[in-house]
């Protein structure tokens, strides 16, 4: 009775972890200092989130900017700003929809990093969010 089944997923509990931990390389290529760095800037952008959340908010508006899925074919930088805009408007709480400039400031941000991880502080990130929110 100790094994967990789940009848939607036909991927082995050994599976799945392989699978967990094969994203979570892909998601921070960095490593775990990435990781860190990541969840520090969104526990001081988005305060009223709770970390997992705001972790799985990021990592969903960042796969679409990456275009992971191959889904999109972008002519503009604008359009694929646009794309990461209406899904983070999907996946963050109503209440806190208000974010979206603050995510896609910081995911724009990790796109340009390297593995020295310097991002940009969090005045910086907030000011870009504004512009964002100006233009989109």
């Amino acid at each position: 009775m100790g094994h967990q089944f789940s009848w939607f997923s036909f991927e082995t509990p050994r599976q799945r972890k392989r699978s967990m931990e094969q994203y979570e390389r892909s998601s921070f290529p960095h490593g775990t200092a990435q990781k860190t760095a990541i969840e520090g800037l969104l526990r001081q952008l988005v305060p009223e989130e709770k970390l997992p959340l705001a972790l799985t908010c990021y990592l969903s508006g960042r796969d679409v900017y990456r275009d992971r899925y191959g889904q999109s074919e972008f002519d503009h930088p604008e359009e694929r700003l646009e794309e990461v805009r209406e899904e983070l408007l999907t996946v963050l709480h109503p209440s806190l929809k208000w974010h979206w400039p603050l995510y896609l400031a910081l995911i724009e941000a990790d796109a340009a990093v390297g593995p020295e991880l310097c991002y940009p502080s969090v005045e910086a990130l907030r000011a870009r969010a504004e512009e964002l929110k100006a233009t989109l």
